[in-house]
């Protein structure tokens, strides 16, 4: 089934368990899927909300994951301002964890290049496969009691 050629509103008012897929369905006539997006999603919310019981984190995580398909992270912001709180899953907890990692990552290469200037692709790499968050905050840390990029990457 392709979703998109398929109306929003069948999702909407079809069994619980599709009524996320409404942020992918097509929008009613006349109205573009951002214009449609804030009316479907205040549903979604209100029908998980009204009926997903204890899975309500769940249905919303899924509404949230298909609605960043096609939308901005600002746009996203908007929509599901109400079900932020609600937005929760295993899935949900490894993304967070996915992009504190890369942030991290990024604030020590951009702290080590200040103190040390640029890596070799070498060093860069050994940092790029760091995944580790605490070692990560450890190489922080780490950064103000060493002098160079093999100094600061040697070990654990």
């Amino acid at each position: 089934m392709r979703v998109w050629e398929r109306p929003a509103e069948d999702f909407l008012n079809g069994p619980l368990g599709l009524a996320p897929l409404a942020v992918l369905g097509r929008p009613p006539a006349g109205q573009s899927r951002e214009q449609a997006l804030p009316a479907q999603v205040d549903r979604i919310i209100d029908r998980g909300v009204a009926e997903a019981g204890d899975r309500v984190s769940e249905f919303m995580t899924s509404s949230f994951i298909l609605a960043g398909m096609h939308s901005s992270k600002d746009f996203l912001h908007v929509l599901f301002h109400r079900g932020l709180t609600m937005i929760e899953s295993s899935a949900f907890a490894l993304m967070e964890s996915l992009a504190e990692e890369r942030r991290a990552r990024h604030i020590v290469r951009k702290l080590g290049e200040t103190k040390f200037g640029p890596p070799t692709d070498a060093q860069a790499a050994k940092l790029a496969a760091i995944d580790d968050l605490d070692r990560l905050d450890r190489l922080a840390v780490r950064l103000l009691k060493v002098d160079s990029w093999d100094a600061l990457l040697k070990g654990r």
